[in-house]
C-alpha cells in the first residue's frame, strides 16, 4: 500500500502516492541495536597478512558444537583490518562462510582495499544478504581477490595466546586450509551477529560511537563519534536496500550538533565507509557552505551551495533523486542541484546518517525525523 508523504501531507496533493514508504519519529526511548551478537572474540595481540599470492582467505574454523555461531543464521560479521600501503590497488575484501573443504556456503558484501584508511586497524562490518545456518566445521571469515604480501596486502588482527577453545584460526594457502598458525593456537578477531528486531543498525566504522536519545528540546536521536582521530560512526538499515537511485526521495529533520564535524544525511548502497553509490546532504565544518556529496561506482564529488551556510539550526531537508540529477531542498526551497557522479541505476539504496569528527573530539549529529519512499 502507498500513502502521501506524512511530513508534507499538508502542502502536497493528497492523491500523490509513495512506494516502499517508511517514516519514523525518533522520540521516547533509547535506540536499540539491529543485530544480536552470538560470538565475539576481540582479544588481540598479533596480526597476519592476507593477499592472493599466499593466504587468500582468513577465518575462524569452528571446532565445537558449543560455539555460539553453530545453529545460527549469521547475518553480519565484524573483523579488524589494516591497509598496509598507500597504493591505488582496488581489489575486493569479501565476507564468506566456507565449509570444511573450502566450498562457499554464503557470500557477504565486499569493500575495496583502497577504501580503507592507511595506518591503524579499524573494525569493518560485513553483511550476508542470504545468511546460512552455520554448522560445526564451517569456517567464517574474509577473503581477497588481489594483493601481494609485502607490497599490497591487508593485515588481519588476531590473538595468538590464551585462545578460546571452540574455534581456531585457519587460512587458505596453495589450494587448501592451512591450520598451523602459531602452532595451531590462534584466533581471529571476529564478532558474529544475527538479525534483530530494530530497524536501524548502529555502525562503528572507526572508533566506538554513542547512539542514544539526545536530551534537549527536539533532540531526537544523537549519533556521536568517539573522542579519537577520524572516528566515524553511522546509522543505516543494515544493508536492507529498498530505494531507487533514480526515482526516490528522503526527508530528514536534524542538524549537526557540534563543531569540527562532518554530518551527512542521505542514501547509500553499502553501509559503512562512504566510497561508492551514495548521495548525501552534508554540513561540514571544513566548508563554508552546505553540499550534496555523491558517488557513482568509482568517483566521489561535491556540489556546494553558494548561499546556504553551515550551522547548528534544526532544518527539514529533502533529497530528490531523479534520472539525471539530485535536488536538495532545505526548508522547502531548492538549494543545490547535482548531476555528476550519481549512484548507478542498477543499485538499490538505504537510508543512512553519518558523523565524522574533524578534530578528534566526540562530535556528532541529531535526527528527529526521517522519511523515505520511491516515487
Amino acid at each position: 500500500m502507498a500513502f502521501p508523504s506524512v511530513y508534507e501531507m499538508f502542502v502536497e496533493d493528497l492523491t500523490t502516492v509513495r512506494k516502499q514508504h517508511f517514516w519514523e519519529y525518533f522520540s521516547g526511548s533509547k535506540l536499540q541495536e539491529h543485530s544480536q551478537s552470538v560470538y565475539s572474540q576481540t582479544v588481540n595481540n598479533d596480526e597476519m597478512q592476507m593477499a592472493s599470492n599466499e593466504d587468500v582467505r582468513v577465518g575462524q574454523k569452528i571446532t565445537s558444537a558449543s560455539n555460539g555461531m553453530v545453529g545460527e543464521s549469521v547475518s553480519q560479521i565484524t573483523v579488524n583490518l589494516k591497509r598496509n600501503y598507500s597504493t591505488t590497488e582496488s581489489y575486493n575484501i569479501t565476507a564468506y562462510v566456507w565449509d570444511s573443504s573450502g566450498g562457499v556456503r554464503a557470500t557477504g558484501n565486499s569493500i575495496t582495499y583502497n577504501s580503507l584508511p592507511t595506518g591503524g586497524f579499524n573494525d569493518y562490518t560485513f553483511t550476508f544478504s542470504s545468511p546460512v545456518v552455520v554448522a560445526n566445521g564451517d569456517v567464517v571469515g574474509v577473503g581477497v581477490n588481489g594483493g601481494t604480501t609485502g607490497s599490497t596486502s591487508v593485515n588481519v588482527k588476531l590473538n595468538s595466546s590464551s585462545v578460546e577453545n571452540t574455534s581456531v584460526l585457519y587460512s587458505w594457502r596453495s589450494g587448501a586450509w592451512f591450520t598451523n598458525h602459531f602452532g595451531g593456537n590462534a584466533n581471529m578477531y571476529l564478532i558474529a551477529s544475527i538479525a534483530g528486531g530494530a530497524r536501524w543498525t548502529q555502525r562503528n566504522i572507526s572508533g566506538t560511537g554513542t547512539f542514544d536519545m539526545y536530551d534537549t528540546v527536539n533532540g531526537g536521536v544523537r549519533v556521536l563519534t568517539q573522542a579519537a582521530t577520524d572516528s566515524n560512526v553511522s546509522l543505516d538499515f543494515g544493508d536492507i536496500r529498498q530505494y531507487s537511485p533514480t526515482a526516490s526521495e528522503i526527508i530528514y529533520v536534524g542538524r549537526r550538533t557540534d563543531s569540527s564535524t562532518r554530518a551527512s544525511f542521505g542514501l547509500t548502497n553499502v553501509a559503512g565507509v562512504r566510497a561508492t553509490n551514495f548521495v548525501d546532504y552534508v554540513d561540514d565544518t571544513n566548508n563554508t557552505y552546505k553540499q550534496i556529496r555523491s558517488a557513482d561506482a568509482t568517483t566521489i564529488s561535491q556540489t556546494t551551495s553558494t548561499s546556504e551556510a553551515i550551522g547548528f539550526v534544526i532544518e527539514t531537508t529533502k533529497l530528490t533523486l531523479g534520472a539525471s540529477n539530485v535536488d536538495l531542498l532545505i526548508n522547502g526551497v531548492t538549494s543545490i542541484t547535482k548531476s555528476t557522479n550519481l549512484p548507478i541505476s542498477s543499485t538499490k539504496l538505504q537510508p543512512s546518517v553519518d558523523a565524522l569528527t574533524r578534530d578528534g573530539s566526540a562530535n556528532g549529529l541529531s535526527v528527529t525525523y526521517c522519511e523515505a519512499y520511491n516515487t
